[in-house]
Protein backbone atom coordinates (compact mmCIF):
# COMPACT_ATOMS: atom_id res chain seq x y z
CA UNK A 1 0.00 0.00 0.00
CA UNK A 2 1.35 3.81 -1.13
CA UNK A 3 1.82 5.64 2.33
CA UNK A 4 0.67 9.38 1.91
CA UNK A 5 3.87 11.27 2.03
CA UNK A 6 3.78 14.48 3.93
CA UNK A 7 5.78 17.36 5.11
CA UNK A 8 5.83 19.36 7.95
CA UNK A 9 7.14 23.04 6.79
CA UNK A 10 7.34 25.67 10.44
CA UNK A 11 10.17 26.96 12.24
CA UNK A 12 9.33 26.26 15.80
CA UNK A 13 10.37 22.51 16.52
CA UNK A 14 7.95 21.82 19.08
CA UNK A 15 5.10 22.74 16.11
CA UNK A 16 6.42 20.21 14.39
CA UNK A 17 6.91 17.49 16.57
CA UNK A 18 3.35 18.07 17.83
CA UNK A 19 2.39 17.46 13.60
CA UNK A 20 4.39 14.75 13.34
CA UNK A 21 3.01 13.07 16.67
CA UNK A 22 -0.07 12.85 15.93
CA UNK A 23 0.77 11.48 12.48
CA UNK A 24 2.11 8.59 14.02
CA UNK A 25 -1.42 7.87 15.21
CA UNK A 26 -2.38 6.78 11.41
CA UNK A 27 -0.63 3.99 9.76
CA UNK A 28 -0.51 5.22 5.97
CA UNK A 29 0.95 8.67 6.28
CA UNK A 30 4.45 9.03 6.35
CA UNK A 31 6.69 12.20 6.99
CA UNK A 32 8.68 12.45 4.62
CA UNK A 33 10.75 15.39 6.14
CA UNK A 34 10.90 18.38 8.68
CA UNK A 35 11.37 21.31 7.05
CA UNK A 36 12.24 24.49 8.99
CA UNK A 37 11.77 27.14 6.24
CA UNK A 38 10.07 27.32 2.76
CA UNK A 39 13.63 27.23 1.12
CA UNK A 40 14.10 23.79 2.77
CA UNK A 41 10.64 23.21 1.72
CA UNK A 42 10.83 23.35 -1.73
CA UNK A 43 14.41 21.56 -1.89
CA UNK A 44 12.40 18.53 -0.92
CA UNK A 45 9.38 19.62 -3.50
CA UNK A 46 11.55 19.39 -5.94
CA UNK A 47 13.44 15.85 -5.31
CA UNK A 48 10.15 13.93 -4.01
CA UNK A 49 6.62 13.35 -5.05
CA UNK A 50 4.66 14.65 -1.80
CA UNK A 51 0.67 14.26 -0.77
CA UNK A 52 0.48 16.50 1.81
CA UNK A 53 2.27 20.08 3.05
CA UNK A 54 1.63 21.66 6.51
CA UNK A 55 2.52 24.92 6.41
CA UNK A 56 3.19 27.53 9.02
CA UNK A 57 2.41 31.26 8.03
CA UNK A 58 4.75 32.92 10.04
CA UNK A 59 8.44 31.98 9.12
CA UNK A 60 11.80 34.10 8.80
CA UNK A 61 12.81 34.86 4.98
CA UNK A 62 9.88 33.50 3.28
CA UNK A 63 6.73 33.79 4.59
CA UNK A 64 4.30 30.53 4.08
CA UNK A 65 1.75 32.13 1.75
CA UNK A 66 4.11 34.00 -0.30
CA UNK A 67 5.88 30.91 -0.76
CA UNK A 68 2.86 28.76 -1.66
CA UNK A 69 2.62 31.80 -4.67
CA UNK A 70 6.23 31.09 -5.96
CA UNK A 71 4.98 27.43 -6.37
CA UNK A 72 3.73 26.29 -10.00
CA UNK A 73 2.90 22.58 -8.83
CA UNK A 74 2.33 21.92 -5.01
CA UNK A 75 0.71 18.95 -3.24
CA UNK A 76 -2.45 19.32 -0.91
CA UNK A 77 -1.83 21.81 1.92
CA UNK A 78 -3.15 22.22 5.36
CA UNK A 79 -2.14 25.54 6.75
CA UNK A 80 -1.02 25.76 10.55
CA UNK A 81 -1.19 28.88 12.18
CA UNK A 82 -1.37 31.23 15.27
CA UNK A 83 -2.73 33.57 13.10
CA UNK A 84 -6.51 33.89 12.45
CA UNK A 85 -6.28 36.93 9.88
CA UNK A 86 -4.62 34.83 6.91
CA UNK A 87 -7.60 32.11 7.04
CA UNK A 88 -9.31 34.08 4.28
CA UNK A 89 -6.10 34.79 2.07
CA UNK A 90 -5.47 31.25 2.89
CA UNK A 91 -8.51 29.30 0.99
CA UNK A 92 -8.29 32.19 -2.15
CA UNK A 93 -5.16 30.13 -2.55
CA UNK A 94 -6.79 27.19 -2.70
CA UNK A 95 -5.63 25.26 0.88
CA UNK A 96 -7.23 22.42 2.31
CA UNK A 97 -7.61 23.69 5.84
CA UNK A 98 -6.61 26.16 8.24
CA UNK A 99 -5.63 24.94 11.90
CA UNK A 100 -5.62 27.45 14.03
CA UNK A 101 -2.43 26.27 16.97
CA UNK A 102 -3.00 24.72 19.66
CA UNK A 103 -4.21 22.21 17.30
CA UNK A 104 -6.37 19.79 19.14
CA UNK A 105 -5.73 15.92 18.23
CA UNK A 106 -10.29 16.35 17.30
CA UNK A 107 -9.70 19.10 14.78
CA UNK A 108 -6.49 17.21 13.66
CA UNK A 109 -8.40 14.62 12.52
CA UNK A 110 -11.34 16.41 11.07
CA UNK A 111 -9.03 17.83 8.86
CA UNK A 112 -7.21 14.67 7.86
CA UNK A 113 -10.94 13.19 6.95
CA UNK A 114 -11.24 16.32 4.74
CA UNK A 115 -7.80 15.29 3.07
CA UNK A 116 -9.00 11.71 2.51
CA UNK A 117 -12.28 12.78 1.00
CA UNK A 118 -11.12 14.95 -1.43
CA UNK A 119 -8.73 12.30 -2.70
CA UNK A 120 -11.56 9.71 -3.02
CA UNK A 121 -13.10 12.51 -5.06
CA UNK A 122 -10.47 12.63 -7.36
CA UNK A 123 -9.16 8.92 -7.68
CA UNK A 124 -12.75 7.09 -7.50
CA UNK A 125 -10.35 3.87 -8.94
CA UNK A 126 -7.68 4.61 -5.97
CA UNK A 127 -8.63 1.75 -3.56
CA UNK A 128 -9.45 -0.79 -6.52
CA UNK A 129 -5.79 -0.73 -7.48
CA UNK A 130 -4.26 -0.98 -3.77
CA UNK A 131 -3.92 -4.22 -2.37
CA UNK A 132 -6.73 -5.18 -0.53
CA UNK A 133 -4.59 -8.38 1.33
CA UNK A 134 -1.53 -9.69 3.57
CA UNK A 135 0.83 -12.62 3.52
CA UNK A 136 0.72 -13.49 7.09
CA UNK A 137 3.66 -16.20 8.54
CA UNK A 138 1.03 -19.12 9.65
CA UNK A 139 2.01 -22.74 10.50
CA UNK A 140 5.47 -22.43 7.91
CA UNK A 141 3.61 -20.78 5.50
CA UNK A 142 2.32 -17.63 3.70
CA UNK A 143 -0.98 -17.50 4.46
CA UNK A 144 -2.77 -14.55 2.24
CA UNK A 145 -5.33 -12.95 4.28
CA UNK A 146 -7.70 -10.62 2.41
CA UNK A 147 -8.43 -7.08 4.28
CA UNK A 148 -11.99 -7.77 4.31
CA UNK A 149 -11.57 -11.08 6.73
CA UNK A 150 -9.73 -9.13 9.06
CA UNK A 151 -12.08 -8.47 12.37
CA UNK A 152 -9.82 -7.65 15.15
CA UNK A 153 -5.83 -7.95 16.06
CA UNK A 154 -4.80 -8.66 19.25
CA UNK A 155 -1.42 -7.87 20.96
CA UNK A 156 0.32 -10.69 22.69
CA UNK A 157 3.88 -9.81 24.09
CA UNK A 158 6.16 -11.19 21.06
CA UNK A 159 2.92 -12.62 19.08
CA UNK A 160 -0.19 -11.22 17.39
CA UNK A 161 -3.72 -12.55 17.23
CA UNK A 162 -5.76 -12.54 13.70
CA UNK A 163 -9.40 -12.42 14.23
CA UNK A 164 -10.50 -13.25 10.91
CA UNK A 165 -14.40 -14.28 10.30
CA UNK A 166 -14.27 -18.00 9.92
CA UNK A 167 -10.45 -18.44 12.64
CA UNK A 168 -8.29 -17.35 14.76
CA UNK A 169 -4.42 -17.12 13.15
CA UNK A 170 -1.66 -16.82 16.28
CA UNK A 171 1.57 -15.46 14.29
CA UNK A 172 4.86 -14.25 15.15
CA UNK A 173 5.04 -10.03 15.13
CA UNK A 174 4.53 -6.58 16.73
CA UNK A 175 0.95 -4.31 16.95
CA UNK A 176 3.39 -1.62 15.60
CA UNK A 177 4.85 -3.90 12.46
CA UNK A 178 1.54 -5.08 11.83
CA UNK A 179 -0.65 -1.61 11.77
CA UNK A 180 1.99 -0.55 8.78
CA UNK A 181 0.99 -2.83 6.60
CA UNK A 182 -2.85 -2.37 6.83
CA UNK A 183 -4.90 0.38 5.21
CA UNK A 184 -7.17 3.09 6.95
CA UNK A 185 -9.72 1.29 7.74
CA UNK A 186 -8.08 -0.13 10.62
CA UNK A 187 -7.89 2.26 13.56
CA UNK A 188 -5.62 1.72 16.82
CA UNK A 189 -7.90 1.91 19.97
CA UNK A 190 -5.91 0.37 22.87
CA UNK A 191 -2.07 -0.66 22.65
CA UNK A 192 -3.10 -4.47 22.09
CA UNK A 193 -6.23 -3.87 20.24
CA UNK A 194 -6.23 -2.80 16.28
CA UNK A 195 -9.98 -2.93 14.45
CA UNK A 196 -11.13 -3.17 11.19
CA UNK A 197 -14.08 -0.57 11.36
CA UNK A 198 -15.82 -2.28 9.20
CA UNK A 199 -17.04 -5.37 11.45
CA UNK A 200 -17.77 -2.27 14.07
CA UNK A 201 -21.31 -2.81 15.34
CA UNK A 202 -21.53 -0.16 17.90
CA UNK A 203 -19.23 2.19 19.99
CA UNK A 204 -18.90 4.10 23.56
CA UNK A 205 -15.72 6.26 24.89
CA UNK A 206 -14.90 2.98 26.89
CA UNK A 207 -15.32 0.42 24.41
CA UNK A 208 -16.12 -0.73 20.64
CA UNK A 209 -17.69 -3.96 19.88
CA UNK A 210 -17.04 -5.54 16.62
CA UNK A 211 -18.53 -9.69 16.81
CA UNK A 212 -20.42 -9.21 20.18
CA UNK A 213 -16.57 -8.86 21.75
CA UNK A 214 -16.55 -5.83 23.72
CA UNK A 215 -12.87 -4.07 22.93
CA UNK A 216 -11.42 -1.65 25.48
CA UNK A 217 -10.39 1.54 24.36
CA UNK A 218 -7.51 2.78 25.89
CA UNK A 219 -6.65 5.86 27.94
CA UNK A 220 -4.69 7.47 25.53
CA UNK A 221 -6.40 6.55 22.44
CA UNK A 222 -10.22 8.05 23.46
CA UNK A 223 -9.74 10.59 21.44
CA UNK A 224 -8.90 9.12 18.39
CA UNK A 225 -12.63 7.58 18.62
CA UNK A 226 -14.22 10.66 16.69
CA UNK A 227 -12.21 8.83 13.39
CA UNK A 228 -15.39 6.11 13.96
CA UNK A 229 -17.86 8.52 13.36
CA UNK A 230 -16.74 8.65 9.54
Amino acid sequence: MNKIQCIIVDDEPVAQRIIESYLTHFSNYQVLAKCKNAFEARTILISHAVDLMFLDIEMPQLKGLNFLRTLKQRPDVIVTTAHREFALESYELEVLDYLLKPISIERFIRSLNRFRSIQKLRSPARQVNERKYIFLNYNRKCVKVFFSEIQYIEGMSNYIKVKLSEETLIIYGTMSGILQKLDDRFLQVHRSYIINRDHLGAFTKEFVEINHKNIPVGKSFKKLINLLEQ
